[in-house]
């Protein structure tokens, strides 16, 4: 799955910097189709996408998010891009402390960054940005 992750990083590197996000996520990402429109939230809207960490991220200094979907269609599975803006670059570096296990493999990507076998956090400048891949075995077991 690692290798999934860092199909789209170089793409996400431009998005995290880029104002109009929406327009830099691509269609494709190699065999990854997105699914769906992207999607934004901003303020209390939040809750309707992420109810039960939506707090922490109010806290930290939450400002939008905007995800995409894409699908896999070899493998069935499918993976979510979050793009979430924060008020400062320390609200981005709380929100990335929160996710963050002293056993995760560290990776040089934007500020900060840490990869699982399913998961690509990193956080540059206000921006803190996840990519999560779900995969259709897993969820068979």
């Amino acid at each position: 799955m690692k290798l999934y992750l860092f199909a789209g990083l170089m793409w996400v590197l431009l998005i995290a910097c880029a104002d109009d996000k929406t327009r830099l996520l691509p269609a494709t990402i190699g065999e990854w189709h997105k699914t769906a429109e992207v999607t934004a939230y901003s303020g209390k809207k939040l809750y309707d996408y992420i109810d039960g960490e939506a707090e922490i991220y109010f806290k930290a200094g939450f400002h939008s998010v905007i995800s995409q979907k894409y699908s896999n269609r070899p493998t069935g599975d499918f993976m979510t891009v979050d793009i979430y803006q924060m008020s400062n670059p320390a609200a981005a570096e709380s929100i990335y402390g929160y996710y963050r296990n002293p056993k995760t493999a560290k990776i040089h990507i934007g500020w900060e960054g840490m990869l699982t076998d399913y998961t690509l956090c990193f956080r540059k400048h206000k921006y803190f940005v996840k990519l999560q891949v779900f995969s259709v075995k897993d969820e068979l077991k």
